[in-house]
């Protein structure tokens, strides 16, 4: 019993540390699979985001280089210094403006300005609207103080009067080579901002201090991509560039940087259609590539969802597993036809081995049988032939391998053999019949002949058995010359027999004769007898009645 549990608890202990094996291999390539899917998604990623990125900044650039130099070009016109420093003239003014509101409709631009020296906007394109700029001062914006300073410049902002996001270009006027005042033209960015709607990609436009004033996503708008220290945010603040908004950073709880400028993050975003305040943001993961508009001092990001990654993450996952579950398969359906292989080749083999085995049997039964066996095939031709049927026939089977069976039998057991052979038709299974045999001597011997059909792997065989009735014809023979000889000795006996039995009638006859001549001597002898005493007691007539009543008796 101890013999028999050891090989089969070596055999589970195999099977488990193989299963093991295969699932710590299956473990490993799951890791491995999603970490090169995901550096390779994540590249292919990247590569796609900063095509995207560059074309957004193609657009933004186009966009600003567009307005860039207009500024510049208006302050070429000899009606800005009409009004400049001061503006004395209504009609003057009434032209300006008009004049900036036509070129404000051409261009496109969301509002056009002049400004004096100390900021005051005296001429404006919106000069009829409620919203007018036209009295404001805006000293206190960079731009207007670069254009003071006697050179371009460029500023994004929310608008004090009209709350409008804008971006602003500035230029100086000259009068006497000296700065008289600001032409200003502000452009909205917001068709920029609304031309993208890929859903897996999200844009940021910020500031230098990396306030974010152009977003895909509203609730971004006027928040920061990194907390801002307490007196920058001060600062910006106190410079009324984004109004009043609290400028609250991003909720990112994840960074991790891949390049100088792309990184992972994970940011907490609100669920698209959600309107409940609790349960309505969830974390997502994206990568973040920024790049500068040094000369516009804009920041273009781009946030590509990793959805995309962890798609094609699953999907190597997926793919691999399902190799490696296939390949085990295959490993184990190959070492189960190798088994299955294996037992049929020993099966075969001991097959193999017991039919040599039983073949041995069978031919030495046959080779030893006291019966002659002969096997033809479909055209009667000898295919074997046993020693027994050698012996009886004085041919070797070399010899008669091949060749008809018409020298092994008579004239009269030949046609009685094709007979059987060519008539496919018959109902008999065997054919038994006594027949003269012919040794290779020509001597003629007597044989029973039992010839039958047989299959062996699809072919059509014939077998003959041949017994010699040599010693039987023989004592057949002596038994009937026996029953002959006592035949006749039966004969010759019943005639004594008869005559001796004609001799008894005779003499019966004879001595009944005799009997019936004595008996009627006797009679006569009785009735002389009779007679004379018959005289005698006639004589006495006392006695007559009595005589008379006896003889009727005598007669």
């Amino acid at each position: 019993m101890n013999s028999l549990s050891k090989p089969a608890k070596t055999g589970n202990t195999l099977r488990v540390l193989i299963m093991l094996s295969v699932m710590a291999v299956f473990v490993v390539l799951m890791l491995q699979t999603a970490a090169i899917s995901r550096n390779q998604a994540v590249n292919e990623l990247q590569q796609k985001t900063e095509a995207d990125l560059n074309r957004y900044i193609i657009t933004v650039q186009q966009k600003l280089d567009r307005f860039k130099d207009l500024p510049k070009l208006l302050s070429t016109n000899p009606d800005l210094l009409s009004v400049l420093p001061q503006p004395d003239n209504e009609d003057d003014n009434r032209r300006l403006n008009r004049f900036l509101e036509e070129v404000n409709d051409i261009i496109g631009a969301s509002d056009t300005y002049l400004m004096n020296r100390k900021g005051v906007t005296i001429a404006a394109s919106n000069w009829n609207l409620a919203r007018s700029f036209i009295g404001g001062n805006f000293s206190f914006r960079p731009y207007f103080n670069q254009a003071i300073a006697g050179s371009s410049g460029s500023y994004f902002a929310l608008g004090t009067t009209s709350h409008q996001r804008g971006y602003f270009f500035s230029y100086p006027v000259y009068r006497d080579a000296e700065v008289a005042g600001v032409i200003v033209v502000k452009i909205d960015l917001n068709d920029v901002e609304a031309q993208w709607n890929d859903p897996l990609q999200d844009i940021l436009v910020t500031d230098n201090d990396d306030v974010v004033f152009i977003s895909t996503r509203p609730e971004w708008k006027f928040r920061t991509l990194t907390p801002l220290a307490p007196q920058d945010q001060r600062r910006v603040m106190n410079s009324l560039r984004y109004g009043d908004n609290p400028l609250i950073p991003l909720d990112i709880s994840y960074r991790e940087p891949l390049t100088d400028h792309a990184e992972l993050i994970s940011l907490q975003v609100r669920e698209s259609g959600s309107q409940a305040a609790s349960d309505a943001h969830q974390v997502q993961n994206y990568l973040l590539l920024t790049q500068s508009l040094a000369d516009a001092g804009l920041n273009v990001s781009m946030l590509a969802s990793m959805k995309v990654v962890d798609q094609k993450v699953i999907t190597a996952l997926v793919q691999a597993a399902f190799v490696y579950i296939a390949l085990i398969l295959l490993i184990l359906v190959l070492r189960v036809r190798y088994r299955l292989k294996s037992q049929q080749q020993d099966f075969r083999q001991r097959e193999h081995r017991a039919l040599e085995e039983s073949e041995a049997r069978i031919r030495a039964i046959i080779d030893h049988t006291h019966a002659g066996l002969i096997t033809l095939d479909e055209a009667g031709s000898v295919r074997y032939m046993n020693p027994t049927a050698e012996k009886l026939f004085g041919w070797s089977a070399d010899e008669i391998r091949g060749q008809y069976l018409s020298p092994l039998f008579s004239d009269t057991a030949r046609v009685i053999c094709w007979r059987y052979i060519m008539d496919e038709t018959t109902d008999t299974a065997e054919l038994t019949t006594e027949v003269g045999a012919l040794r290779q001597n020509q001597q003629v011997f007597p044989v029973e002949l039992t010839i039958g059909r047989m299959s062996v792997a699809g072919e059509k065989l014939f077998m003959l058995t041949i017994h010699d009735i040599t010693e039987r014809k023989l004592y057949e023979q002596k038994l009937r010359d026996a029953t002959e000889a006592l035949e006749y000795r039966v004969e010759e006996r019943t005639k004594d027999l008869v005559q001796t039995n004609a001799r008894l009638v005779e003499e019966m006859t004879l001595h009944r004769n005799t009997q019936n001549e004595l008996i009627q001597t006797a009679k006569l002898a009785v009735l002389g007898q009779l007679s004379a005493g018959i005289n005698h007691e006639l004589n006495q007539p006392l006695r007559r009645s009595e005589i008379m009543l006896i003889m009727p008796w005598l007669f």
